[in-house]
């Protein structure tokens, strides 16, 4: 699981993340917005609240400058009369020259009995709301107070606006419905309708958002295993498997039918390179056993040699046309590889052993040093090609008497195969050059020399090796000749 996901890789993380860091950042924005606009709105409506008590207040200040006994009745007539649909009102008082601190609930526009309103005094004094004007009559800060009436109705204290007199200090409380009036003074912005609207919405975005990037990747992993697949020379494979997103859809049948050109093409190719390779032998081996006859039947010593040069230049000829057919072939098996489990170590070993008999005859000794198990994802012909090429070159290159080395050992991901021989090695400014297509470090030969060399094998090694995700380069030995260094992903790590 872990393999898997980190093949998603930093292109696909990098977004991801970003994607999750707006989800938290945006709808935090959006709420720090709607808080300050939630505490604007409860500022005023409890600015408003408390000017409307202040207003009430300056209205009665005119009875409450009279003595306490006097002005009870004026006071309780003038109370009553203030609607109680527009706010609650209740009036307490505490004597200055009385010896009791506690205040007395005097008036209310509710209609409340005596002893409803002997009740509601203890619940407002047990509140708190008028502890701390009991020695100052002075008012506090603001503050709202839930308290449950008794007609049974939830209200809420909004306004505390207390007054001295000579005689007294009178404190007129009012409150209003916390239904009705009073919610939006201390329900928490959470609890907004606007908060919650904006908060489903914001969720139904982001489910849409998360089910279109689910989707989404959802269809690169289906087309990524396609393509591995693929690679893996699965020739049933399409990238079109199944329902996904209709762009998807389109873009992989758009891709199942590159697949198909590029394998047609392919085909073509071989088919083009067995077909030119046999046109072209024919008339080669026509001439070649023509020139052969007239020679053992020629007579002069000048005819022979002139038979010779044909014979070498259909030799010529004929190398070239197996060129020929291998750029051919090259270039198809770029376009298709077929993918298969190869186990290279018995690749090198049983090369290593077809070998030996070539570099004993020149008197080159050959030995190797390949670990065993080794094993990569690629097209055995392919691999066996590159290093049949790179023998083929060292042995080419290395004196009588000097030792050839074939080696190969896991490094961490990679697979690292060695061939090391005791040559005279190439220019260092060569040293990336001789992969390069039709260069050639080999002394040239005369034209009755017989078949020279075209300077492709080194190209195709590496074009081989770069189809197999791999890499092909050479460096000069301290000890002298040339070591040929072939790197390739071991096949739990193969780049699909």
């Amino acid at each position: 699981m872990t393999k898997r996901l980190s093949r998603i890789g930093a292109a696909t993380w990098g977004p991801l993340a970003l994607l999750l860091a707006v989800t938290i950042v945006v709808p935090a924005m959006i709420f720090d917005q709607f808080r300050q606009s939630d505490d604007s709105q409860r500022e005023l409506l409890l600015r408003s609240i408390h000017h409307q008590g202040a207003l009430v207040m300056r209205t009665m200040t005119p009875l409450l400058e009279q003595p306490v006994d006097a002005v009870l009745p004026d006071l309780a007539l003038a109370v009553a009369r203030i609607d109680p649909e527009i706010a609650r009102i209740r009036v307490f008082v505490r004597p200055l020259d009385s010896a009791s601190t506690g205040f007395f609930y005097v008036a209310t526009n509710a209609r409340l009995k005596a002893w409803q309103m002997e009740t509601e005094q203890r619940e407002i004094v047990a509140l708190g709301v008028l502890s701390e004007l009991e020695g100052t009559c002075q008012a506090g800060s603001p503050r709202t107070t839930d308290y449950q009436s008794e007609e049974g109705a939830p209200e809420l204290i909004t306004s505390i606006v207390p007054y001295r007199s000579e005689s007294a200090c009178w404190v007129l409380l009012l409150s209003h419905n916390a239904a009705e009036y009073g919610a939006a003074a201390v329900r928490d912005t959470w609890d907004s309708p606007q908060v919650h609207a904006a908060m489903a919405l914001y969720i139904t975005l982001v489910v849409a958002a998360a089910a279109l990037v689910a989707s989404v990747l959802l269809g690169l992993a289906r087309m990524r295993r396609a393509a591995r697949s693929m690679r893996e020379g699965d020739a049933q494979a399409r990238f079109d498997d199944g329902p996904q997103m209709p762009q998807f859809s389109e873009l992989a049948r758009e891709f199942d039918a590159l697949v198909a050109a590029m394998r047609r093409t392919a085909e073509e190719l071989r088919g083009a390179a067995e077909d030119n390779a046999h046109a072209l032998k024919t008339p080669v081996a026509t001439i070649r056993h023509a020139a052969e006859s007239l020679q053992a039947e020629a007579e002069r010593t000048e005819t022979r040699e002139t038979l010779g040069i044909v014979l070498r230049a259909t030799d010529r000829l004929s190398e070239l046309v197996q060129s020929i057919r291998r750029l051919d072939q090259a270039a198809a098996d770029a376009l298709a590889p077929q993918r298969r489990p190869v186990e290279l170590s018995d690749l090198l070993e049983t090369l290593a052993e077809d070998y030996r008999t070539t570099t004993r005859d020149k008197g080159i000794s050959l030995t190797d040093d390949i670990a065993p198990g080794l094993q990569v994802s690629g097209d055995v012909d392919l691999l066996e090609t590159v290093f049949e090429n790179l023998l083929d070159n060292a042995v080419s290159f290395a004196p009588a008497g000097t030792k050839l080395h074939l080696a190969a050992a896991r490094d961490g991901a990679w697979i690292e195969v060695i061939l090391d021989d005791q040559g005279p090695g190439v220019a260092q400014d060569m040293l990336e050059r001789i992969f390069e297509r039709h260069v050639s470090i080999r002394p040239e030969r005369a034209e009755n020399d017989g078949p020279g060399n075209f300077g492709i094998g080194l190209w195709i090694c590496r074009r081989h090796i770069g189809v197999h995700g791999g890499t092909i380069t050479a460096a000069n030995r301290a000890e002298g000749g040339l070591r040929m260094i072939v790197r390739l992903p071991a096949m739990d790590t193969a780049p699909a």
